[in-house]
């Protein structure tokens, strides 16, 4: 997706008053078709259970715990796709209270590599050589486990190619220099001249994004965002969805909604809100010890807090080759 810039304005209901053309083109609609409509309608799960509590608790305590910041957060266009987003929202006084939304969409930088069944590469995009440092001649050929450090274990995506479909994790791979760094790995199936191949998927790992979910009152998960908490914890979005809290998080193994009607341990560093059954809160983006009451999020490296909150000490989010044990 090209570059883009939007701009759209909502009352204290969440309820869109103005958009420009930019915020149609980014999403897929025709202003009449968002007017007067709540701006859930451009956000996906678990940010839309999460929107209406956000503003909510700032008209009723005035503390700005989203307004005025930038974020990295999820779009959803008209046809479905989920993409990613930076949000900065600003609040205007006046008889009637408005919120402004400046949204830029990221743009994509994923290396794509595809791999035959034998586990070489046939072929990659020019973005290989931007985040690896490769060249395609270099990489053509190449086996793709030797872009798994070597010391790694042969539950690396890289290693275990077939084993490893639709499961995003973030795990070191081998750059072209020797040095090793976290990035955000996928594998899918593919075909190539009705060929079966595997399409290998690249990413940066994001530093200054947020993991986040949603969980109902006895602390099962009911919903993620779709590509960074995934990628942290080794589970699928669909296994996420339905397991209990400490399976990401030990520490609150016995967390109940009614154990912290404030919110917390999630408030205590950053936006989780409590609103009836169910509690928002988020994995902080950084490796080493969570901000917050509860500390590491399954066997990732990932620091707890609340979303939006500070993220654990430390760079990219670099998780274990073993998976995510709970």
């Amino acid at each position: 997706m090209d570059n883009q810039t939007a701009i759209v304005t909502i009352n204290r209901n969440g309820v869109i008053q103005s958009v420009d053309r930019g915020c149609c083109k980014m999403f897929g609609y025709e202003v009449d078709q968002l007017l007067e409509r709540k701006i859930n309608i451009l956000i996906p799960s678990p940010y839309r259970e999460q929107h209406d509590t956000y503003l909510a608790n700032y008209l009723r305590t005035g503390v700005a715990k989203i307004i005025g910041k930038a974020r990295v957060v999820e779009g959803l266009h008209k046809n479905g796709t989920i993409f990613p987003i930076r949000l900065s929202v600003s609040s205007v006084s006046s008889s009637n209270i408005l919120f402004i939304g400046m949204i830029e969409a990221i743009e994509d930088h994923t290396a794509i590599i595809i791999v035959s069944e034998e586990g070489r590469i046939v072929s990659c995009n020019k973005l290989c050589t931007t985040l690896l440092g490769y060249s395609t001649p270099e990489l053509t050929g190449k086996l793709v486990e030797e872009l798994a450090p070597h010391d790694s274990n042969s539950s690396h995506p890289l290693k275990c190619i077939g084993s490893s479909l639709g499961v995003l994790r973030n795990v070191p791979l081998v750059l072209s220099a020797g040095m090793e760094y976290s990035f955000s790995v996928e594998v899918n199936s593919c075909k190539v001249a009705d060929v079966s191949h595997y399409r290998i998927s690249i990413d940066r790992v994001e530093e200054e994004t947020t993991a986040v979910f949603t969980l109902d009152s006895s602390g099962v998960v009911l919903a993620c965002n779709q590509t960074l908490l995934p990628a942290m914890c080794g589970y699928t979005r669909r296994e996420l969805c339905g397991l209990h809290i400490s399976k990401l998080i030990p520490t609150l193994s016995s967390w109940r909604a009614d154990t912290y009607p404030d919110g917390a341990p999630f408030n205590s560093s950053g936006e989780g809100e409590s609103s009836g059954d169910v509690t928002s809160g988020g994995a902080g983006s950084g490796s080493g010890s969570g901000s917050g009451s509860g500390s590491g999020a399954a066997s990732s490296s990932a620091g707890a807090s609340g979303e939006g909150g500070e993220s654990g000490e430390g760079g990219s989010n670099k998780r274990s080759d073993s998976g995510a044990n709970g």
